[in-house]
């Protein structure tokens, strides 16, 4: 299974284990994520793209994007959706499996 696959549909998953608290789209080459993070409407825009090289990008509510790594990503999602009670590195392991 290619990276961008399992990443994504690992986002998919937590778009639905958090009963659709974000906003979602995807399509072959592209996955964003949008998370909610306050009550005042805020959010940060997590997005992998997976034409070509791999590229994770988070755009923060002060819209600034910002391009990380892998790991970098899935730390950043991983505390993000902690508050949920989800673990996304375990979400990601059981699709790479």
């Amino acid at each position: 299974m290619t990276e961008f696959k399992i990443i994504a549909d690992a986002l998919m998953q937590v778009a639905i284990q958090t009963n659709f608290d974000v906003s979602f789209s995807r399509n072959s080459n592209y996955v964003s994520i949008g998370i909610y993070s306050d009550e005042l409407g805020t959010s940060t825009l997590y997005a992998v793209s997976g034409s070509g090289a791999m590229e994770y990008r988070i755009l923060d509510p002060d819209d600034i994007y910002r391009y990380v790594n892998k790991d970098a990503f899935v730390d950043e999602l991983q505390e993000c959706f902690k508050k949920y009670g989800i673990d996304f590195r375990k979400i990601i392991e059981g699709i790479a499996a």
